[in-house]
């Protein structure tokens, strides 16, 4: 099966390749021609690549509430909307930017403001090519006694409640101007320090390339995150994130008969795969390691970058500057305490 999959997909016609780098454009259009261009291929193949595309995903405004069992330890409830694909340019803008706002907001509302409740939260919008998907996931706080006295699924409704009720004050009245301000800036920071070495550059380059052939889509991407407003945000908001179109997703533990199944199948899995590593067992002695042999290392000349300037304000503030015109941002870090670790200080 592995084989017939690999060769009906695996083709040249199906592949793009990107090379990223201080390169001289003459000799990598040499060498790709002389390194993959012998590469078999029929009259098929090459006519596959315009219609390789994926067959749209069927509108289901149906809401689903799915309990999946798996060999976890902590119950995991997933809130998951259809959103926009990767297509429509402004619609994946809006979405990231209600992932950082909602990051913010339901993590405070679930983790800080309600002591208890649960054991962690994440927000995420995950967009393909011919759909996207808007999750909120958030870890229900076991039974810990007075601190909780809710069952299991209480907590998740009590949860799905106040998470509904963030995303309807996004529906009525929108991100707070200044923190749709914060979001963008902190967006644009995060997407340009990515974009700083040639790894990161070519995969952002392939993502972007294979679905609109638009080599400038990473800042076309950041141009109309910048332009985004409101009005679009609450737009986008009441078409995807209505409570209507919510589905719910959770992960528990196995418990009982299903869990000593689990058990028993594990078990002849790891003996399955401990007869598959008897087989590769070395025959013979390694040799010796010629080539750590050969090496003299020689200690680099090489001292860390020191700061331009550092210096206390009068409130005791530590202030530390250094200039890097290599990069086309400025990057300011304000550092504290991270609050969780401190939260039992607070009770």
């Amino acid at each position: 099966d592995v084989k017939v999959f690999y060769k009906k997909y695996y083709k040249p016609s199906r592949a793009t390749i990107f090379v990223v780098g201080d390169l001289d454009k003459d000799d990598v259009v040499s060498e790709v021609k002389s390194k993959f261009g012998e590469i078999s291929f029929s009259e098929e193949d090459r006519c596959c690549k315009e219609n390789s595309r994926f067959k749209y995903l069927k509108k289901d405004f149906s809401q689903k509430d799915i309990v999946v069992y798996k060999p976890i330890q902590q119950t995991v409830a997933h809130c998951l909307w259809s959103t926009s694909n990767l297509q429509d340019a402004q619609g994946c803008a809006c979405s990231t930017v209600l992932n950082g706002y909602l990051s913010d907001k339901i993590r405070d509302k679930l983790f800080y403001d309600q002591k208890g409740l649960v054991l962690g939260t994440g927000v995420s919008n995950v967009i393909f090519l011919d759909a996207g998907v808007f999750v909120v996931s958030f870890a229900p706080q076991k039974n810990t006694g007075f601190l909780n006295k809710k069952s299991e699924i209480q907590i998740i409704e009590t949860c799905k409640k106040l998470i509904i009720e963030e995303i309807n004050k996004v529906i009525s009245e929108g991100i707070p101007q200044d923190e749709l301000t914060r979001i963008k800036r902190s967006i644009k920071v995060a997407s340009l320090e990515s974009f700083e070495d040639c790894l990161n550059i070519s995969d952002i380059l392939t993502d972007s390339y294979l679905i609109n052939k638009n080599e400038y889509e990473f800042f076309d991407h950041l141009e109309i995150i910048e332009s985004i407003k409101n009005e679009q945000v609450k737009d986008f908001a009441y078409q995807y994130l209505r409570p209507n179109l919510m589905n719910t997703l959770s992960e528990k533990p196995l418990e009982g008969k299903e869990k000593d199944n689990w058990l028993k199948l594990q078990e002849k899995v790891d003996e399955y795969d401990s007869s598959l590593l008897a087989l590769k067992i070395r025959a013979t002695n390694l040799g010796d390691a010629l080539f750590a042999k050969t090496l003299k290392p020689e200690l680099l000349d090489f001292s860390f970058e020191q700061p331009d300037c550092e210096f206390d304000l009068s409130n005791g503030l530590r202030v530390v500057v250094k200039q890097r015109k290599d990069v086309p941002f400025i990057f300011v870090s304000y550092g504290l305490k991270k609050r969780d670790i401190l939260q039992r200080y607070f009770e």
